[in-house]
């Protein structure tokens, strides 16, 4: 699916990371480029354990990468301009800043065992930030894939998807779905994917765009899942599901609940 982005917006391509990479470390080990999503239908749905249609768009981050001795990480935001490095044996996340999503990565290999090494990381694209399309997922998701081509780490694109999911909710702080992540490492050209976020079965389906078009629209809103109501929207289905059980223990999320247990449980529910 293509989309626009709006003019103000600084456009970089690969060739325009790799040159700036080029000449602050030399030349890199890895390129990736990693996609943003849209998702069709079923917001809120992937933590609710239900079903999502997201597909990759023509709007990516690309990410040059190659290791360094010792254990620091240099990191580069083209995009923004700015550049910071820490030790990878002291992470910690840092309040709105985009290192947090680099350093939540390595934090989760550490947690599992996979032994990370030093590296310089440049990274920049045309994926605008804080728009609602998945920017953070695209940096964790091509860090990750980045990391574990750099340092043979073995690890397949599904569980790649389930720690970059790990690493929003434990070290960044966002209690997500996996639909973003997922979104990000299986989306194909001219797809969508009809994904069941409980069994994380997934279905391709050829996006038949003939006398359609699909027009994504930048308002200028910005937004951060981080500093949102996100995580209080996801408290709210969680006790609506406790509310449910009373009537219902099938019920051990919203996927399970029908509109007719719902309707009967309104009394001990919450107006949200």
């Amino acid at each position: 699916m293509a989309a626009l982005a709006p003019s103000a917006l600084p456009l970089l391509n690969a060739a325009d990371v790799v040159a700036a990479f080029t000449q602050a470390y030399g030349a890199p080990e890895v390129v990736v480029r990693s996609p943003g999503r849209v998702n069709l239908i079923g917001e809120h749905t992937d933590y609710n354990m239900g079903f999502v249609l997201p597909g990759a768009i023509s709007k990516e981050l690309y990410l040059a990468l190659r290791r360094r001795p010792g254990a620091t990480a240099r990191v580069w935001a083209l995009n923004l301009d700015s550049q910071t490095e820490f030790d990878l044996g002291h992470l910690r996340p840092a309040s709105r800043h985009w290192s947090t999503y680099i350093k939540g990565i390595v934090h989760v290999l550490q947690q599992r065992g996979l032994e990370v090494g030093g590296f310089d990381l440049v990274v920049g694209g045309n994926l605008p930030v804080g728009s609602g399309i998945s920017s953070s997922a695209a940096l964790e998701c091509g860090v990750l894939f980045a990391l574990n081509h750099l340092f043979r780490l073995g690890l397949d694109r599904l569980a790649m998807a389930r720690l970059a999911q790990a690493s929003e909710n434990d070290f960044v702080g966002v209690k997500c779905g996996i639909m973003d992540q997922f979104a990000n490492l299986f989306g194909e050209p001219d797809t969508v994917l009809r994904l069941d976020c409980r069994s994380l079965q997934a279905e391709r389906c050829h996006f038949h765009r003939d006398g359609y078009d699909v027009v994504l629209l930048h308002t200028g809103v910005q937004h951060s899942l981080a500093s949102s109501e996100y995580n209080q929207r996801r408290a709210q289905c969680e006790q609506a599901v406790i509310a449910l059980q009373a009537q219902h223990p099938q019920v051990h999320s919203l996927r399970d609940a029908t509109p007719e247990m719902v309707e009967a449980s309104r009394g001990v529910m919450s107006d949200v």
